[in-house]
C-alpha cells in the first residue's frame, strides 16, 4: 500500500488537537465526522485540498504538495456572544499554526500556517461557526 498523504495528514492533525490537554478541556471532542446529536462546543477537521507538483534538480525528483486544510469550531453562546468560539479558534491556532512536528518518512512539513479565520452566526442565530484555513506545503523525494 502506498503512502496516503491526505490520510496521514489527517491523522497528524487529529493527534495534535486531541493530544492537547487545554483544548480538550474546552470541547466535547475532535471529529472528522460529527455525530448528529453531538454536544457543543466541538472541533471538526474539515476538507483538505492538495495539489502535487514534481520538480527535477541535481538528478533527483522532488514532490511538493501545496494545499489547504479547513478546521471548523462550533459553539453556542456561553453565556452570550462569540467569546467561546474566539477562545476555541485561539487554542486551535496555538496548537497548529506554524507547527512543523509532522515527520513522516516520505515527506517533511515545510509550511503549516494560518491563512484565514472568521466567525459566522448560523441561521438558527444561536450557533457560532468558527472557520480556520491553513496553508500547507509538504516536500519529499520521488
Amino acid at each position: 500500500m502506498s503512502f496516503n498523504v491526505s490520510r496521514e495528514l489527517q491523522k497528524f492533525i487529529y493527534g495534535e488537537l486531541s493530544g492537547d490537554v487545554t483544548l480538550m478541556g474546552m470541547v466535547t471532542g475532535i471529529f472528522d465526522f460529527v455525530p448528529q446529536s453531538q454536544a457543543y462546543p466541538f472541533v471538526h477537521i474539515g476538507d483538505t485540498s492538495l495539489s502535487k507538483t514534481t520538480t527535477k534538480g541535481s538528478g533527483e525528483k522532488t514532490r511538493l504538495y501545496d494545499g489547504t486544510l479547513q478546521i471548523d469550531v462550533w459553539a453556542r453562546p456561553d453565556p452570550i456572544g462569540k467569546a467561546k468560539v474566539y477562545d476555541l479558534l485561539n487554542e486551535v491556532r496555538r496548537v497548529l499554526d506554524g507547527n512543523r512536528d509532522w515527520t513522516p518518512t516520505e515527506f517533511c512539513l515545510l509550511i503549516f500556517d494560518e491563512e484565514l479565520s472568521t466567525v459566522i452566526v448560523e441561521p438558527d442565530t444561536v450557533t457560532y461557526h468558527g472557520v480556520m484555513r491553513f496553508h500547507i506545503i509538504l516536500g519529499g523525494r520521488e
